[in-house]
């Protein structure tokens, strides 16, 4: 799922930095937030490894965090491959669950 959801950004850059710039940090990040496979990936992928009462917390701190790198990504002159950002946010989330 993750790599369908990059390569639909990479193939619509230029629609997306205006997306990305265009919008408040908090409007479309709360859109997307909202985006029911956002949810679910969450879910399912996650914070599944965390106790409920950090659930809440994890959700904000990692999808902020990813939605901070791919925002960077989208509005890079010279980004990284897709499949170099795929394995950044996996390396990343390996890490969360070997931590846990």
């Amino acid at each position: 799922m993750l790599s369908y959801n990059i390569t639909f950004l990479d193939k619509n850059r230029d629609k997306m930095k205006v997306l990305f710039n265009a919008l408040s940090n908090d409007s479309f990040f709360d859109h997307l937030m909202r985006q029911s496979f956002i949810s679910t990936f969450f879910d399912r992928e996650i914070l599944q490894n965390f106790p409920p009462s950090e659930s809440k917390y994890m959700r904000l701190f990692i999808s902020h965090g990813i939605y901070a790198i791919i925002r960077d990504w989208i509005s890079s002159d010279n980004p990284a491959s897709r499949e170099e950002l795929i394995a950044l946010i996996l390396s990343i989330r390996k890490r969360f669950e070997l931590n846990n």
